[in-house]
């Protein structure tokens, strides 16, 4: 039995009308009479209110905020691009001006050096260069909506083509023009397979090297031929040595590594491109640790080669 101490449940509501959301579930006829329900009514009206106002406000804020975080991310789709064309642009530079001037010229009166030691230099430039090529295309057809085949390896073309796009996608960023989300997580997986020839060229680099030292240092031809490129180059070359050029690729994963880590930080999990980008990171992150371990190993076997060649030098 109730003691007489313990107010009802009716008694509950009339004495505590800010019980609101009491009311709100049980809503039975017998309230409908009560002299305050009027009011307790109105009191909920005005919660609901503000409850809409809070969410419009939460969700013009999210919307911002979403805003602002897809003109980051297409800062760093824009930043793939460009630093993609400007790589590739280096690679055409390392072949124009020195990898086929020397090539031209095997088996002639003029040959400069043999066949052997401009694989040694050169390795595997060329698959790398048809490569970024093919990664430029299919960026180029994804950012910019083209339907391009081939990515030209004219330099005043390549200028051309960077200025009005970057220019265009910059003002598209600026006017809020570009929401919908680009995708490259699919483009990076796809080409992951080939990424492997970096490794060819990597583990060569150090004797490659080494390589154009020892030419520069015994052969006064290729000496000669290196200076004249870079004093006929200069415009071109921006003041950066031979070996500058020759290091581009092996540089180049450990960028697409950076590259894709802050695409990746751009972008929700609940964005599509978010399973793909993680997938594209994860292997461009293996690729640069295997570079870096092959560059080391093949750095500790030639520090190793020279002592023994030395030791060889004082037992003769």
């Amino acid at each position: 039995m109730a003691s007489s101490e313990n107010p009802s449940i009716d008694e509950n509501l009339t004495e505590k009308p800010e019980s609101n959301l009491i009311l709100l579930v049980n809503r039975d006829s017998k309230y409908e009479n009560d002299d305050n329900y009027d009011a307790m009514r109105s009191d909920l009206e005005d919660i609901s209110v503000n409850i809409d106002n809070g969410r419009e406000e939460e969700n013009e804020l999210f919307s911002k905020e979403m805003e602002e975080q897809t003109k980051k991310r297409n800062l760093v789709l824009m930043e793939i691009w460009n630093s993609e064309v400007q790589y590739y642009k280096g690679l055409i530079i390392l072949e124009e001006a020195f990898m086929k001037p020397l090539k031209n010229c095997l088996n002639t009166p003029q040959e400069i050096i043999n066949s052997k030691t401009l694989k040694v230099i050169f390795s595997n430039l060329e698959p790398i260069l048809s490569l970024t090529g093919e990664l430029l295309v299919d960026l180029n057809n994804r950012l910019f909506y083209c339907k391009e085949k081939t990515f030209s390896k004219n330099l005043d073309v390549l200028e051309s083509k960077i200025f009005v796009q970057f220019e265009e996608f910059l003002n598209n960023i600026k006017k809020s023009e570009s929401k919908e989300e680009i995708k490259l997580g699919d483009i990076f997986c796809n080409m992951a397979p080939f990424f492997k020839i970096y490794s060819t060229y990597s583990m060569n680099f150090n004797k490659a090297i080494q390589t154009v030292s020892f030419e520069i240092e015994h052969n006064i031809n290729f000496k000669n031929f290196i200076q004249d490129q870079i004093l006929q180059e200069k415009d071109i070359l921006k003041d950066l040595s031979f070996q500058s050029y020759l290091i581009l690729p092996v540089q180049r994963i450990t960028r697409y590594k950076m590259l894709l880590e802050d695409l990746l930080n751009k972008t929700t999990k609940k964005q599509e491109d978010f399973s793909l980008l993680s997938r594209s990171f994860g292997i461009a992150s293996e690729m640069a640790l295997f570079v870096n371990e092959s560059i080391r190993q093949n750095e500790m076997f030639l520090k190793m080669f020279d002592i023994q060649r030395n030791l060889n030098n004082l037992n003769e």
